[in-house]
């Protein structure tokens, strides 16, 4: 995912110039990559075998946040360093310039109203007078730091003008983030289709984090084979030593009812020391008959009795 971005953005401006301070009010409205990472504890000494599965899906689903962070980021931060080639008083252009395909240009323009900046990467095929918008923002406070606001990246614009995507499986990607409150969150969706059937599926991500606890909680939504299907995991953990706990919950439309539960904690150093998993159907009068369904990660024959492990081990 980190070449979403620089696919189709190389900002090769001008020679560099100084900024003015009015420039730097711009630029410090652009969010950097503290403002929008997911910051999950990790371990790298843990033997991945060993360690909680369910944190070990939430550390990829926080690198995947954080590539998409990476991506965009490293497109905002080629603008910092080089001068705007026009100013008004409330607008900033970079551009048109060349992109590198050679087939294409781009434009980078931030606006500003009051404390709210709204900001435009755009593409068009050398020749043509019209930019069509790909990644595109809204910040509202004195700084990024301090504030809050929205980044949205759609990849039909680029189709639409004949840019081929990186990859042509994603969608979209969108993030809305606000430091200016507490706790800090992070709201990040990705849409994404699949190769097999073209269905497309969301996946949510909300983290949240403040001085006693962090939280990512991400929801994956789509359409598979057997019907519709959602599951969400929540994760929490503690901020200064990483033990954490997470719960999760999937069901399967085509067996209206069918849950499946799965709760996981796990210490300091990401070993689990509590599991459980229950599958089931819940009934329309409100009664659930578990055990109908396999669970997940519970076998006796391999020494996967659940539960395993003490509840009141968990940190949450």
């Amino acid at each position: 995912m980190r070449t979403l971005v620089l696919m189709f953005f190389t900002l090769v401006l001008a020679a560099c110039g100084n900024y003015s301070n009015d420039d730097l009010e711009f630029l410090e409205a652009l969010p950097g990559r503290q403002d929008l990472q997911a910051q999950v504890p990790q371990d790298q000494a843990s033997a991945l075998a060993l360690k909680a599965w369910l944190y070990s899906d939430t550390v990829a689903a926080a690198m995947q946040i954080d590539e998409g962070v990476e991506a965009i980021i490293d497109a905002i931060d080629l603008i910092r360093d080089r001068t705007p080639s026009g100013r008004t008083a409330d607008a900033r252009t970079w551009g048109p310039f060349a992109d590198s395909d050679p087939r294409f240009e781009d434009q980078v323009v931030i606006a500003r109203s009051a404390q709210t900046f709204n900001f435009a990467f755009s593409q068009r095929p050398v020749g043509q007078s019209e930019f069509v918008k790909v990644l595109s923002g809204t910040f509202v406070g004195a700084s990024a730091a301090k504030g809050h606001g929205s980044l949205d990246y759609e990849v039909a614009p680029l189709e639409e003008i004949g840019h081929a995507p990186a990859d042509p499986n994603l969608r979209s990607l969108r993030f809305v983030y606000a430091n200016d409150a507490a706790p800090r969150t992070v709201h990040t969706t990705l849409l994404s289709r699949n190769p097999d059937n073209g269905q497309v599926a969301t996946l949510s991500y909300v983290f949240t984090e403040s001085a006693g606890e962090g939280n990512l909680d991400y929801d994956l939504q789509g359409q598979s084979d057997a019907g519709p299907y959602d599951v969400r995991v929540l994760s929490r953990w503690l901020p200064d030593g990483g033990a954490g706990r997470a719960d999760g919950v999937g069901s399967l439309q085509e067996h209206p009812g069918w849950l499946l539960e799965v709760h996981q904690c796990w210490d300091a150093r990401f070993l689990e020391t509590y599991y459980d998993s229950q599958a089931g159907l819940a009934y329309p009068d409100g009664g659930f008959i578990f055990g109908s369904v396999p669970s997940v990660g519970c076998d006796a024959l391999l020494g996967l009795s659940c539960p395993r492990g003490e509840l009141r081990a968990c940190p949450f």
